[in-house]
């Protein structure tokens, strides 16, 4: 999977830069089979992702079409940086390999996501996700970490 640090991030700038397209999308970091897409008022299906994201929230993913849709328009994508849309490509990629093996638990997800980033070598992105596990699950990430990880091994290749 090799380090991608070193790589200048700027997929928020690069998917923005589209703007005016009726589509705004790039392939994920995480898993290039995947794409995260950014939905506003000019996508061609905005009524159909609208009503997904008053049900599901402001993100939502459908597997099957191995998408990532992330509402444009909501008050929190401002504060997304780069960092940010890495973290919630991991997560959401998280929750569909979980999913596959019926672990529904959310700190087990998050947990799988910052395993990912780490294995990826986007340090900053792992570091989102580990330093705010305290305050979202009153527990520390090492101590799930610990508990996690070795049920973890199918879904994690050798670090590099």
């Amino acid at each position: 999977w090799g380090s991608l640090e070193s790589k200048k991030l700027n997929m928020k700038s690069d998917m923005l830069l589209k703007e005016g397209d009726s589509v705004m999308e790039r392939p994920s970091i995480i898993d290039p089979a995947m794409s995260v897409v950014l939905i506003d008022d000019t996508h061609p299906d905005y009524s159909t992702h609208i009503e997904n994201f008053k049900k599901l929230g402001s993100i939502y993913t459908i597997p099957e079409n191995k998408s990532i849709y992330i509402h444009k328009k909501d008050p929190s994508f401002a504060k997304f940086n780069d960092n940010h849309l890495v973290v919630i490509e991991a997560v959401e990629i998280a929750k569909i390999l979980s999913n596959k093996k019926d672990v529904m638990d959310e700190k087990y997800n998050d947990v799988l996501a910052a395993q990912i980033l780490r294995n990826k070598g986007l340090k900053e992105a792992y570091k989102i996700i580990a330093s705010n596990f305290l305050k979202k699950y009153g527990t520390s990430y090492g101590e799930c970490a610990d508990e996690f990880i070795p049920s973890m091994k199918q879904y994690l290749p050798e670090r590099k």
